[in-house]
């Protein structure tokens, strides 16, 4: 049979007062009845409840425990990430709150594991950018106005419940010079495309094509946007793109909703007019 005792009794053990457990009782946090006796109403709580709190406490006074949004930082990715990761059973979770006073229930993450997930190749945290100039930024933004594209494309998951929509910057250009300087101090991957010169190799230089992807590219879009010119548009709709995906994906990580898909395809419809090169459209004839 369980244990109970009184609003009370549980406020003296948790080291707090009578109103913050009752704060817990009307969030869930603790089980508790009421019975009316002879003289009064009395609340209360499960024993059982009261000693798992404190346990709590104490576990995370003497143990390694960090907070969700210092495991983010340690990772290299949102706090939504380590949300996701952490109902997907990748963590150990530990929630408490302090004894002392009325703070909020808390939810903290063992180090030691979020080291070890920092480590794996599945949670590699996005690399930082070395120490830029100004003029190396400006001269990037350059480059993306002149030679780049910025872009949404949409990546096939096979049997998975939708397919998925990436951020990319590419850069192509024929002379590998500026290809190795971009990779240098941007990151990103580098190919060769030498379609056109196997068509007809006396007139066609190899393409060398530089392309950043996600959350490297973006990183790289905020940086350069107060410097672009032409292509402002283009990356102030990416960026919007992506933190309206991560958005998504908190609130709903298990299924894409069709109106969501629909908005997703308009977003691409938009950055793919801002894109157009050549001749517009003519206009009907009135």
């Amino acid at each position: 049979m369980d244990e109970w005792i009184r609003v009370r009794e549980a406020a003296d053990l948790l080291g707090t007062s009578v109103q913050c457990v009752y704060t817990r009782i009307r969030k869930n946090h603790l089980t508790a009845i009421s019975i009316i006796d002879p003289e009064r109403r009395a609340m209360f709580v499960l024993a059982q409840q009261v000693t798992d709190l404190c346990d709590s406490a104490r576990q995370l006074e003497s143990g390694d425990w960090i907070t969700i949004g210092e495991a983010a930082e340690i990772i290299g990715i949102q706090r939504s990430g380590v949300n996701r990761r952490l109902k997907a059973g990748k963590f150990t979770a530990l929630r408490t709150y302090k004894l002392a006073g009325a703070t909020p229930t808390g939810v903290y993450l063992s180090r030691q594991e979020v080291e070890a997930q920092r480590a794996s190749k599945l949670f590699r945290p996005l690399p930082s950018l070395p120490d830029l100039s100004p003029a190396e930024i400006g001269y990037m933004a350059a480059i993306i106005d002149g030679e780049g594209c910025i872009g949404i494309y949409r990546r096939k998951r096979g049997d998975r419940r939708s397919d998925g929509h990436a951020i990319r910057i590419t850069i192509t250009n024929t002379d590998r010079r500026l290809i190795d300087w971009i990779h240098e101090r941007f990151g990103g991957v580098t190919w060769t495309d030498n379609r056109d010169r196997q068509a007809c190799p006396e007139r066609w230089k190899p393409s060398h094509i530089w392309a950043s992807h996600n959350a490297a590219a973006c990183q790289i879009l905020t940086l350069v946007l107060p410097h672009l010119v032409i292509k402002g548009a283009q990356a102030r709709l990416a960026l919007a793109f992506r933190e309206h995906i991560e958005e998504e994906k908190r609130l709903a990580p298990r299924r894409v909703e069709p109106a969501e898909l629909q908005w997703r395809r308009e977003q691409i419809a938009r950055l793919h007019r801002l894109n157009r090169r050549g001749r517009l459209p003519s206009e009907p004839a009135p």
